[in-house]
């Protein structure tokens, strides 16, 4: 047996792909064909491409070159790739140094070089030159340099030398093979690794035996326990995988379903345009559509319309037009109702229009998308349908199954222990091997969260970003996730304070408000992948404690915080690997792995601290690789067997299969999201012909939830992560978000502190702070002045009259009140925090009506000086100028009220009261500046009836009520001036009165999907996977 105090050493075989030892040319035509089959015409402008792009992998790597009447030592000199110059070897030219002369000669291209030089014929001068890393440099007598030429080659001449790694990201093609080569089963995988350890010579004398160490040249032996699997429960029945690990949905219904049955639907047929895979007809379309609604309804999933929209479109070189053609042909059939679902038709798994498809569903229209391979919707093919079915449910708000543990009894609880650190200080854990039996059930008693954290890096050379992302379990059994991706540090492993602020507060919202019953968890699972030993007590120091402090700000001053803490890292690359004895009755299944359930806690962990290591999956192929658990914190002393099990039992309810997989779910998510937000990236592959935004901020929304406009287009796009039932719509405002979001950005700057996370807007808060202010104080002082000079408002409005000149103290009586709202909305501005996730969306929004607000504002005090020196025509310039802003805003800019949230419900007062006092205004003004002391004409009086009648039937209570008021103060300011034209102003006023109370009594603004207003409470439908 091993002792755990001993150093053991980890021996392990690894594969890596390698350049071919071939021409260049031969490589970049390979490189170029891969996607396309097309190879690079270089004689068009090939420099900008994807491809050229490509190729610049060569940089870096070591080449031969070889030509006629070479030298021997020509021959054998090895060259480095400096550069892959976009000039051809017919079009670089450089200067001959002759050292007889010393002297450089005229100018020369390459290919006449090679001809007069050695009398070698390029074949293709056309292809770009290769730049080494050396040059040719030449001084004169006095030490100035004369010539500082690079020493490039034609491609052509170009041999790429053997045994160089190829560190670049593989396509799917070539990450197939490597799979392929490097799948072994255990038996296999061990001779291998017994021969490189023979081939390391060890056993032999040399330098370890100077350093008194020797090392053994046998495996470590020690034992494994097997956890039982849980019940697998779906809706009407349950099944017991045991040792298999796996189980099939033959006859089964989901758990959980659609709660809104399938309607508005449509499904795009793809077919090849370079001769791959046969073009799908129509008819096998329909067959494999009926298929799908049969199966689905089988497994318990609502259909309302078995009939989608089913259109075959060829692969043509826009992509794009051909998606977009067929969403509108989907939304006009269905007469504008929101899609709920695209199914896509590919002919191959060419990423290009997949990560298309998904950019455009995900953040143009945020419509669910899923793809399927033409060769899987053939009716021998139909075992796949399976698999379809569970990502076809979880998409639109199904749950697969959920597990229940084949123990329910209670544990005991042990006394916590308090274990030290040298790496990272105490941590308190519960003492190991309390128990060798399994014995507590898995789902914990609510409230419980589980969080999952990773962050992605690009492939080496990659300019690409990384990405930060988070998991939250949204519902009791942990099945459901939301999750919120974002860029992180370029390859910093630790996620950023302002990330974590920026995208979890909001989730952790969601939770309360959805899971928590109004409050914080008890218990919080924290699982980490990624992070190395070495960054351990920083993930501590900075990390958690960042996330801890997000849940002590919602926890509040006043309530003791309870929320305990579990931190998990999960690691899945490492070297170690298990390879049972004795076959099935040595814990092994019929490949020799080791069964679903094995478990390792002692001999090759870590003496120090309380990690495991399990095997939750089957391995189909090669050997399987167990995840490493390390507990880093348990504040809440959970016992070491239930925690085992925990880990174990969730891998059953991950909702995209029927095998348990190998991490947990939390972390599974979590990758899954980050590969999503790379196909939303304008900058991978599929996405070169879109435009750049500025700043992508994707936030999510339900499918049955209004629609909130707002933001500015041109500062964001919105998506989601496909894998993860959110529905988006374009310009929703961060303030009304109130589902699971993902957000990711374009750029960062490295720092920690960097604010380059948050819209440009948040960033000038400062300004907008004095500006609204200022134009009040402004305008306040207009109106002292309007009031107290002589002569003083008032009496101008006595000297000039006319049909729409309202009682004047109905003006004063709308004003006071009026500017207390005033005061409010800018106490709300100066007092919101750009900082803090849950008000940074109130305060975009507020920010928004600031120009508008200050405009008007300046508009009325300019107003008020023209008028008291009774300039009507020139004051009235600035009436129309305000008025019409006010009404611009209300109604084309400013975004639907979210009536549980007080700087929305302040904008749209102080907005449409703007606005409405702006109508009064408009008629007044424009009526005694060029119609003084004028009676109403018939036309006048028609068009009054109509226009406040329409735009009655077309306002909410706040706009609406200011235009009965403004009827009500005309009325009354010509009941001394025509008492007929009074009398019809105040029917009018009745009138509109009516039509406002039907229309918002009949159509509540806050429930309808059409109405002004947008409720933030929550429905069934929750974002999950």
């Amino acid at each position: 047996m091993a002792e755990a105090s001993q150093l053991v050493v980890n021996v392990d075989v690894s594969n890596i792909a390698f350049w071919e030892c071939q021409n260049f040319k031969d490589i970049i035509d390979k490189m170029a064909k891969k996607n396309d089959g097309k190879a690079l015409d270089w004689r068009g402008n090939n420099q900008t491409s994807s491809k050229f792009d490509m190729i610049k992998r060569l940089k870096g790597t070591w080449f031969t070159v070889e030509y006629k009447n070479q030298s021997e030592e020509a021959r054998k000199r090895h060259w480095k790739v400096a550069a892959i110059r976009p000039e051809s070897a017919k079009d670089f030219k450089f200067r001959r140094w002759n050292d007889m002369t010393g002297v450089a000669g005229p100018e020369i291209t390459v290919d006449e070089y090679y001809w007069q030089q050695y009398r070698h014929k390029l074949l293709d001068p056309d292809l770009p030159v290769v730049q080494t890393t050396k040059s040719i440099k030449k001084q004169d007598k006095h030490g100035k340099t004369v010539l500082d030429s690079p020493i490039v080659f034609p491609m052509e001449l170009c041999t790429m030398q053997p045994n160089q790694r190829y560190l670049h990201k593989l396509d799917d093609r070539q990450t197939s093979q490597m799979i392929s080569f490097a799948v072994k089963r255990p038996d296999s995988r061990l001779a291998k690794i017994n021969t490189g350890l023979r081939m390391l010579g060890w056993d032999k004398k040399g330098f370890l035996d100077l350093c008194g160490l020797k090392i053994s040249s046998e495996q470590i032996r020690t034992e494994a326990r097997i956890l039982e699997a849980p019940r697998v429960v779906f809706k009407q029945s349950q099944i017991n995988p045991r040792e298999s690990g796996k189980w099939n949905l033959t006859n089964q219904k989901f758990f959980a379903v659609n709660k809104v049955p399938l309607v508005s639907w449509g499904v795009m047929v793809v077919n090849s345009a370079n001769g791959g895979l046969p073009a799908i007809e129509k008819p096998n379309a329909d067959k494999f559509v009926a298929e799908l609604v049969k199966k689905y309804s089988e497994a318990g999933g609502l259909v309302k319309n078995p009939n989608p929209v089913v259109h075959l479109r060829t692969l043509r070189k826009d992509l794009a037009s051909e998606i977009q053609h067929f969403y509108d042909e989907v939304k006009h059939h269905f007469q504008g109702m929101r899609i709920q679902m695209l199914v896509f038709i590919l002919p191959d798994t060419s990423p290009g229009p997949y990560l298309r498809i998904k950019r455009f569903c995900d953040c143009q229209w945020g419509v669910f998308s899923q793809c399927v391979q033409a060769k899987v919707t053939k009716m021998e093919a139909y075992q796949y349908m399976p698999n379809l079915l569970m990502k076809f449910n979880a998409k639109l708000g199904g749950v697969t199954n959920i597990i229940a543990s084949q123990h329910l009894e209670e544990p005991p609880k042990p006394k916590p222990t308090t274990v030290y650190r040298k790496d990272f200080g105490n941590t308190s854990i519960t003492p190991p091997g309390i128990s060798r039996k399994a014995q507590s059930p898995t789902n914990e008693p609510p409230p419980t969260m589980y969080i999952g954290a990773d962050v992605s890096h690009p492939a080496p050379g990659s300019q690409a970003p990384s990405y930060a992302t988070m998991t939250v379990s949204m519902d009791k059994t942990a099945t459901r996730y939301s999750a919120a991706v974002q860029t992180n540090q370029s390859r910093d492993e630790i996620i950023s304070a302002r990330n974590i602020a920026y995208y979890l507060e909001p989730l952790l919202q969601k939770w309360i408000n959805d899971v928590g019953g109004r409050r914080l968890p008890d218990h919080v699972y924290y699982f980490r992948d990624g992070v190395g030993e070495s960054r351990f007590k920083e993930l501590l120091e900075t990390e958690v404690a960042d996330i801890k402090q997000i849940f002590r700000r919602l926890n509040g001053t006043n309530a003791q915080f309870r929320v305990k803490f579990t931190v998990v890292v999960a690691e899945k690359r490492h070297h170690i690997r298990f390879f049972p004895e004795g076959g099935a009755k040595g814990g092994a299944d019929e490949n020799h792995n080791p069964l679903p359930g094995t478990i390792v806690d002692h001999d090759i962990t870590d003496p120090r601290g309380n990690d495991i290591y399990l095997c939750s999956h089957r391995a189909l192929k090669g050997t399987a690789r167990p995840t490493h658990y390390t507990m880093l914190m348990d504040e809440a002393n959970v016992p070491v067997d239930r925690f085992q099990r925990i880990l174990y039992e969730h891998c059953y309810q991950y909702i995209r299969s029927t095998t348990a997989v190998s991490l947990h779910p939390a972390v599974y998510y979590a990758h899954l999201a980050s590969k999503r937000a790379r196909a939303h990236d304008i900058s991978g592959p599929g996405n070169s012909q879109e435009t750049p935004a500025r700043l992508a901020r994707l936030d999510m929304k339900r499918p049955e939830t209004t629609v909130n406009q707002g933001g500015k287009p041109e500062d964001e796009w919105i998506g989601h992560a496909g894998l993860f039932n959110l529905h988006l719509s374009p310009q929703i405002s961060l303030h009304n978000l109130h589902n699971g979001y993902l957000i990711f950005h374009r750029k960062m700057d490295g720092k920690r502190s960097s604010s380059s996370i948050h819209p440009p807007k948040s960033k000038h808060k400062k300004a907008y702070n004095a500006q609204a202010p200022t134009s009040f104080l402004i305008d306040f002082a207009a109106q002292q002045y309007g009031m107290l000079s002589t002569p003083n408002m008032k009496t101008i409005h006595d000297r000039n009259l006319s049909f729409f000149s309202p009682q004047p103290f109905f003006i004063a009586g709308f004003f006071f009140p009026q500017q207390l709202f005033q005061l409010a909305w800018l106490y709300r501005l100066y007092k919101l925090d750009p900082k803090k996730p849950g008000e940074r969306g109130e305060l975009d929004q507020m920010v928004d009506f600031v120009p508008y607000y200050s405009l008007g504002n300046i508009c009325i005090a300019t107003w008020m000086v023209f008028w008291n020196s009774e300039r009507l025509d020139i004051s009235n310039i600035f009436v129309i100028i305000n008025s019409l802003t006010q009404l611009y805003y209300i109604t084309a800019k400013l975004p639907s009220m979210n009536t549980n949230s007080t700087s929305s419900i302040l904008t749209h007062v102080v907005s449409k009261t703007f606005a409405g006092i702006g109508v009064l205004d408009l008629l007044h003004n424009g009526s005694v500046a060029f119609a003084k002391d004028q009676p109403a004409t018939t036309m006048v009086k028609a068009l009054t009836g109509v226009g406040f009648g329409l735009a009655s039937a077309a306002s909410d209570w706040i706009f609406g009520g200011c235009l009965v008021y403004d009827l009500v103060a005309l009325a009354v300011g010509q009941s001394a001036l025509d008492g007929g034209w009074a009398k019809l102003l105040g029917a009018y006023a009745v009138g509109s009165a009516a039509i406002v109370g039907a229309k918002n009594l009949a159509r509540p603004p806050y429930n309808g999907p059409e109405s002004g207003y947008s409720k933030t409470a929550m429905d069934d439908m929750q974002d999950r996977v």
